[in-house]
């Protein structure tokens, strides 16, 4: 697979703040992964200690362009789409558990990817999806 090729990612986002990172992991569950090393818990716990390093890390990533591999990882568990045959694989929806830090990386990029897309009018009139304030309600309102 190609690497992803990002041009001038230092302008592409700006750095998150140390009070951002700590707003989004003490607002998150306390639920900790097989991948993760510590629970949440505890790294709840330690965050005073430990928010700048994880900070430092989704900084560097934002602005060299690069996700780590580390983070890259994923368990990946089938759950079952409906009462339908256990025998077939269609039955099944991949579920993929990434570790904490990857999810408060994640939704660092996903509120960056937003502004810019919002900023910038990129979002489709019908999107739903994934934008604030809109469901499939709303778009079917839209095209009715």
């Amino acid at each position: 697979m190609r690497p992803l090729v990002v041009h001038h990612p230092s302008t592409m986002f700006k750095p998150a703040s140390l009070t951002e990172v700590a707003q989004l992991v003490l607002t998150s569950p306390n639920k900790s992964r097989e991948l993760d090393s510590m629970s949440i818990f505890l790294l709840k716990c330690f965050l005073r200690t430990l928010i700048v390093p994880i900070t430092r890390i989704i900084n560097l990533s934002l602005s060299s362009g690069v996700f780590p591999s580390h983070f890259k990882h994923a368990d990946v568990n089938p759950l079952l789409k409906k009462p339908l045959p256990v025998n077939d694989l269609n039955s099944f929806i991949p579920i993929s558990n990434i570790s904490f830090i990857s999810k408060v990386f994640k939704k660092v990029v996903s509120s960056r990817l937003n502004v810019h897309l919002n900023c910038n009018h990129l979002y489709n009139g019908f999107q739903s999806a994934y934008k604030r304030f809109h469901s499939t309600e709303t778009t079917l309102l839209k095209y009715h």
